[in-house]
């Protein structure tokens, strides 16, 4: 998802982003805990986990469950906890990295795909 008049680089959203694909816990307003990997996190902190273990509660019974996939809306989270070997900073900056690196695959691929039809379009005419 694009951000939102460039405000990604002036929030926390972009420190939450860069942690796609580690292990983090997220703490709901409901007292739930999840614990999985962070598929993704948009621009209002909405995230989605994958390999999700959770406890509903501090008064549910029979302890943790788990799904494969869970959605949490942003405005519903607590508190995230982030993995403690990673700085801010660091994380950002490899983050900022590896979208550089994929926006520019994306423009030769795309530069690639212009050339080849023009190279069939002068063949066939």
């Amino acid at each position: 998802m694009p951000p939102k008049g460039g405000h990604r680089r002036k929030s926390l959203a972009c420190y939450i982003q860069a942690l796609e694909g580690n292990s983090v816990v997220v703490e709901l307003q409901s007292e739930a805990v999840l614990r999985g990997r962070l598929a993704s996190c948009d621009d209002d902190l909405n995230v989605q986990l994958e390999d999700v273990r959770f406890l509903a509660g501090p008064q549910a019974a029979g302890g943790f469950s788990s799904a494969p996939f869970v959605y949490v809306r942003g405005s519903r989270i607590r508190f995230i906890h982030v993995p403690g070997n990673m700085t801010p900073r660091e994380a950002v900056a490899k983050d900022a990295a590896r979208r550089r690196a994929a926006l520019q695959r994306a423009a030769q691929l795309a530069a690639s795909a212009r050339l080849a039809k023009g190279v069939e379009a002068g063949v066939e005419g």
